[in-house]
C-alpha cells in the first residue's frame, strides 16, 4: 500500500513537473541597434517573437527582412502584425530528436537582431514569447517618427484634395468660357479720354474704347498713350461706381496691362468685371494707377 502511494505521488510529481514546463512563458529583451539572443525549440512547440511595432516590408526607415540560415526550421508572418514565430520540425517517426541549428537574422526599424537556434527535448528551456521593449531614447524616436510619417500623410492628402479642387476649378473656368462664347458679345461704345500732364511736360492719354459682354462677364478696353520722354510704368487698374452724392465704392474686377509704356507708344490694357452696374446707366470711373499719378476716366 505504501509503494502504491510513492508510485502515485512520483507520477503526479512528474506531471506537475511537466504541466509546468509546457506552460507558456514569457521572456523580456530590451531591442537595441544590435541585439544578440540564444533561443531553445522543443520540437511541436514555438516560440513567439513580439516587437513594439508592426513589421512592415515598406517601411522607408528600414524595412523589415528575416532571414533564416536552416530550413529545417519555418517561421510564419501575418501582414500587418507586429510578430511572427518560429518553429522546430517533429522528431523523425521511432528516432530520436537530432540537434538542429541555425541563425535567425532580423532586421526593422532600425534594430538588427542576431538569434542562434537550437532544438533540444528539454521542456524546461521552452519560451513561449520573446517580448522586445523599447529604451526611452528609441521610444521616443518611434513616437518622432509616426508623428513625422502621419503628417507627411496629412500633407499628402491636403495636395491631392487641392490638386483634385484645381483641376475642378479650371474644368468650372473653361465650361464657363465655353458658354460665354456661345452667347456671343455684346458691345458698348465708350469713347472717352482724359490727357493728363506732368509738372515737367510730359502728356498721357487714357483712352476708354468699349465694354465687350459675354453674358454678365465684362470685359472694359482701354489705352494709354505716352507722350512723354520717359517710360511710364503702371502698377494697377480699378473700376469705381459713383453715386450722386460724390462717393465711389470699388467694384470687384481684374486688370490686365503692359506694366511699361515706353515713349511715343502706346499700351492696351483690359479690365473684367461681372458687376452689371456697368450697364444701368450709372457713373462708373476708371483709375489706372502710374509712376507718374492716377489717370482717370469717368463715363
Amino acid at each position: 500500500m505504501r509503494t502504491l502511494y510513492i508510485v502515485t505521488a512520483i507520477i503526479t510529481l512528474l506531471m506537475s513537473t511537466s504541466a509546468q514546463a509546457l506552460a507558456p512563458k514569457i521572456k523580456h529583451v530590451t531591442l537595441e541597434d544590435f541585439t544578440t539572443l540564444e533561443i531553445a525549440l522543443v520540437p511541436d512547440l514555438g516560440t513567439r517573437f513580439v516587437f513594439p511595432f508592426v513589421l512592415d516590408e515598406q517601411d522607408k526607415y528600414v524595412p523589415f527582412t528575416l532571414t533564416l540560415t536552416n530550413p529545417i526550421f519555418e517561421t510564419k508572418r501575418l501582414p500587418g502584425r507586429n510578430t511572427f514565430v518560429v518553429t522546430a520540425p517533429p522528431p523523425p517517426e521511432g528516432g530520436a530528436m537530432p540537434t538542429y541549428v541555425a541563425n535567425l537574422f532580423v532586421s526593422v526599424a532600425g534594430h538588427h537582431l542576431s538569434v542562434t537556434l537550437t532544438t533540444t527535448n528539454d521542456l524546461s528551456k521552452h519560451v513561449s514569447d520573446i517580448v522586445f521593449d523599447l529604451t526611452e531614447s528609441a521610444r521616443e524616436d518611434l513616437i518622432q517618427q509616426a508623428v513625422a510619417q502621419r503628417i507627411q500623410s496629412i500633407e499628402k492628402q491636403y495636395q491631392d484634395k487641392e490638386a483634385a479642387l484645381d483641376q475642378k476649378a479650371e474644368a468650372l473656368m473653361l465650361r464657363r468660357l465655353g458658354q460665354l462664347a456661345m452667347s456671343g458679345p455684346v458691345r458698348t461704345r465708350i469713347r472717352e479720354e482724359q490727357t493728363v500732364e506732368s509738372s515737367r511736360g510730359d502728356r498721357y492719354i487714357l483712352y476708354m474704347k468699349d465694354v465687350e459682354s459675354y453674358g454678365n462677364v465684362h470685359l472694359i478696353h482701354y489705352e494709354i498713350t505716352n507722350d512723354g520722354r520717359e517710360p511710364l510704368r503702371v502698377s494697377d487698374a480699378a473700376l469705381f461706381m459713383m453715386d450722386d452724392g460724390g462717393g465711389e465704392r470699388k467694384l470687384v474686377s481684374a486688370n490686365t496691362i503692359l506694366p511699361r509704356i515706353d515713349p511715343d507708344e502706346a499700351g492696351k490694357g483690359v479690365i473684367v468685371t461681372q458687376s452689371d452696374q456697368l450697364l444701368e446707366g450709372r457713373h462708373i470711373k476708371l483709375a489706372v494707377l502710374t509712376d507718374n499719378g492716377p489717370l482717370e476716366v469717368v463715363w
